[in-house]
């Protein structure tokens, strides 16, 4: 999971920033919420990631953001779609 996080939110850039990470071992995922701050005058953007990983069979992710400043307004919806994620096995 670190790998992944260096990866996905380098904390060399100022402004990147992890908020949460949750694990849901019934859907063998993590829920990562997390702030990026693109170089230069690009607004920041916050985001949320659900990551799943079966070694060796899968890797999935879902993203969703939002530009920080409407964070607010888009925080629930994007919040109910991670949370709705779901892998069945076959």
């Amino acid at each position: 999971m670190d790998n992944f996080l260096t990866t996905v939110v380098p904390s060399s850039v100022a402004g990147n920033k992890v908020i949460s990470i949750t694990e849901d071992t019934q859907k063998n995922a993590y829920i990562i919420e997390y702030i990026l701050k693109p170089p230069g005058s690009a607004p920041a953007r916050h985001l949320i990631t659900v990551f799943s990983l079966q070694p060796g069979q899968y890797l999935f992710t879902l993203t969703g953001q939002s530009k920080e400043e409407n964070w607010n307004a888009k925080k629930d919806a994007l919040l109910a779609s991670a949370e709705s994620f779901t892998l069945k096995a076959r």
